[in-house]
């Protein structure tokens, strides 16, 4: 047997009692086993981050700067985030700018620029830019457009769940035909 492989069973072996009593209560999952960070980010936190990301030559660096405000709990983390997504040229990185857009309930108004990402090749490109082109577009011709043609279970998943919360973007007619 190899150490490493008697390091985990030592460990295994002295942390199981601690967690008997809890796997006897109920299973480990994930709705409870997390923890949820409150975190604040000030706005000269921001102002470093957007330097900093500026700065960065790596896709990769610039996209965990942007997976890190997610949860900033400052209300002008979204325009910092518009901003970047302005100034951001690799698609992966923008696809990233978009979720956590989405998922802190921040609007992106660039209609235009996000109907153009819905010929891109990143399928979560794709998804959350029609997340956000539904949620600022008055006409859902270029969405139902492109979910006619869309092969990715994600991208029409992500879409219709959007356009579901959004009622009033579609007549229902619009919708059964898509």
């Amino acid at each position: 047997m190899t150490k490493l492989f008697k390091f985990k069973i030592s460990r295994l072996l002295v942390f199981y009692p601690l967690l008997l009593p809890v796997w006897k209560e109920t299973y480990f999952r994930s709705e409870n086993i997390q923890v949820q960070r409150v975190v604040f980010v000030s706005d000269k936190e921001l102002g470093e981050q957007k330097k900093f990301f500026l700065a960065s030559p790596d896709p990769v660096l610039r996209t965990r700067i942007i997976m890190s405000l997610e949860n900033s709990g400052n209300p002008n983390t979204g325009l910092i985030l518009e901003e970047l997504l302005s100034k951001e040229k690799d698609e992966q990185t923008i696809s990233d700018i978009l979720k956590v857009m989405s998922l802190e309930k921040f609007r992106c108004s660039r209609t235009v620029f996000l109907k153009d990402k819905f010929k891109s090749q990143i399928p979560s490109l794709r998804a959350y830019a029609a997340w956000h082109y539904i949620d600022n577009a008055a006409a859902p011709d270029s969405i139902i457009e492109m979910l006619e043609s869309e092969k990715s279970e994600f991208v029409t998943s992500v879409a219709w769940k959007k356009l579901l919360d959004k009622k009033t973007i579609c007549s229902e007619d619009a919708l059964s035909s898509a």
